[in-house]
């Protein structure tokens, strides 16, 4: 199977049929709502959170993915609201976002080809080039919007996690089981 990375690039704004990541890394200075992909997420802290990036986050672990945070703040807010969301893996006040990276990537047994990161800001642009899915948000900086394979149409802390879940689940042909259970 293609990397995540190739897939996107080779078909630019066309479905994406075979995105594989089994991790997602997400920084979250706006986006605890807004990012997440395979089975790791990795995020920044926000104060405020999007419902609708909450459901999305929760399917991705239904869905079996692993969700991980890591955040340049220190946030009660995001604290509560990971452990809301039972995810897997969160640490604040980190600087070197590349090195916890690492240390995750490591803990859990990934490739960096297994994982995304949705990034908005330049500390995410070492992982983001280092990921097999590199995702930013709509709002993010000029850098990050050119070292991503996809960008979301969703700003950060406003539906741009629940996209990319859907991105992902999709691409993995989940995305159907996922909303069973609304459906009975």
């Amino acid at each position: 199977m293609k990397s995540a990375a190739t897939v996107l690039k080779a078909k630019p704004n066309q479905t994406v049929h075979s995105i594989a990541p089994t991790a997602t890394v997400l920084d979250a200075v706006k986006l605890m709502a807004e990012k997440n992909v395979g089975a790791l997420l990795v995020m920044e802290g926000a104060k405020v959170f999007h419902i609708h990036d909450g459901q999305g986050l929760k399917l991705a672990r239904e869905a079996g993915l692993k969700l991980g945070i890591i955040s340049g703040r220190i946030s009660p807010a995001l604290i509560a609201r990971a452990r809301e969301l039972q995810i897997d893996s969160l640490h604040q006040g980190i600087d070197d976002k590349l090195s916890v990276y690492e240390q995750i990537k490591i803990a859990d047994g990934f490739a960096d080809d297994e994982i995304a990161y949705v990034g908005d800001d330049l500390p995410d642009l070492p992982v983001m080039r280092r990921v097999g899915l590199a995702i930013a948000v709509a709002d993010a900086v000029d850098e990050i919007r050119e070292c991503a394979h996809f960008v979301t149409n969703k700003p950060g802390g406003r539906g741009a996690a629940r996209e990319t879940v859907e991105l992902i689940l999709k691409a993995q042909d989940k995305w159907r089981e996922s909303l069973q259970r609304f459906f009975v």
